[in-house]
């Protein structure tokens, strides 16, 4: 396990090729943000899980870092 101190805590070891995350493995971002799923090129790809700082969530796919496909966003509230 590492961490590194700039924007991003990286919390699972996650396989790298040219510097870069592939695989699967969770990152923290500074704002407080997690995300929580499948990586391509150091960008959220595939399935996975992010976690707002307002607790709310997008629980679905992604594509070059960006919310992509099918997914569902849950409040904190429940709805």
């Amino acid at each position: 396990f590492f961490s590194v101190q700039r924007k991003i805590c990286f919390i699972l070891i996650i396989v790298f090729i040219v510097g870069k995350p592939n695989g699967k493995g969770v990152i923290i971002f500074k704002s407080g943000g997690r995300y929580e799923g499948d990586f391509k090129d150091g960008e959220k790809h595939g399935q996975g899980v992010y976690e707002f700082t307002d607790g709310s969530r997008y629980d679905g796919g992604w594509f070059e870092g960006e919310k992509h496909g099918f997914g569902q966003i849950f409040f904190k509230d429940g709805s």
